[in-house]
């Protein structure tokens, strides 16, 4: 089950480094083909789609340049196989594991295309919101009300904050919030408000005191919230009933 799991994430993965290749691309591109060359552009061999076995046989090579993939495709379909394989792990096959794997699915890809392109696509998160909803009539704990009402809190407050920052949050970091909402629902929609503004805050100040990026510098936070929302998703109900738990006594 666990293998299984694992092998679907790698075949996952393989499609999420296709959309974050052609999906920011202008014009966009449809990720239902083979890639390409980020060196000089030429298509890949069908081989190449095999990911990390393809790049140990050396099949995914450019056969124009002979440019690889890079280190950020592996990285992405090891990570995702990993992530599949845990959520198999903790929840078994079935319903919750489908609709969290399509979750940390969609936030692979933000993070991914927020690091290389600072840009959180209205194309990957429009299509997630719906899928959360439908999801809040499936998942435990959870119902359309919660879902909704988180949704309207992770969208309306990013959206407050984006006006009030100036260009330091941009409407990718609203719609991604409002996807983490109907994804977590409320009251655990917090959590994940809570601890993507903790680390994203924690993160541009190492980055300052390391002199990676100025005080005008943009900064991608989306990473911060997908790792602020994955928090949420996977342990947020925990936290809240271990915090609240000696005010209930």
């Amino acid at each position: 089950m666990i293998v299984a799991a694992a092998l679907l994430g790698y075949g996952v993965g393989v499609f999420l480094n296709l959309c974050a290749d052609f999906l920011p691309a202008e014009p966009r591109r449809s990720p239902f083909q083979l890639p390409r060359c980020s060196a000089c552009g030429a298509v890949r061999r069908l081989l190449s789609l095999a990911g990390v076995i393809a790049d140990a046989a050396g099949w995914s090579r450019c056969p124009q340049c002979g440019a690889g993939r890079g280190l950020r495709a592996p990285l992405v379909e090891i990570a995702t196989a990993a992530v599949f394989a845990f959520l198999a792990w903790r929840y078994g096959v079935g319903v919750q594991f489908a609709f969290m794997a399509l979750y940390f699915a969609v936030l692979i890809l933000v993070a991914v295309t927020d690091l290389e392109h600072r840009l959180i696509l209205d194309l990957v998160t429009f299509p997630a919101m719906a899928i959360a909803l439908i999801g809040s009539f499936f998942m435990p704990n959870m119902t359309p009300v919660k879902a909704l009402i988180g949704g309207a809190i992770g969208f309306g407050l990013f959206y407050v904050l984006a006006i009030a920052s100036r260009g330091g949050l941009g409407g990718g970091d609203v719609t991604l919030m409002g996807f983490v909402g109907l994804a977590t629902g409320f009251p655990v929609v917090l959590v994940a408000i809570l601890a993507g503004i903790l680390l994203g805050g924690l993160g541009a100040g190492a980055m300052l005191a390391l002199r990676r990026v100025g005080r005008k510098s943009t900064i991608a936070y989306g990473p911060y919230l997908v790792l602020g929302a994955a928090f949420a998703l996977l342990y947020g109900r925990e936290f809240l009933l271990w915090y609240l738990a000696p005010y209930a006594r």
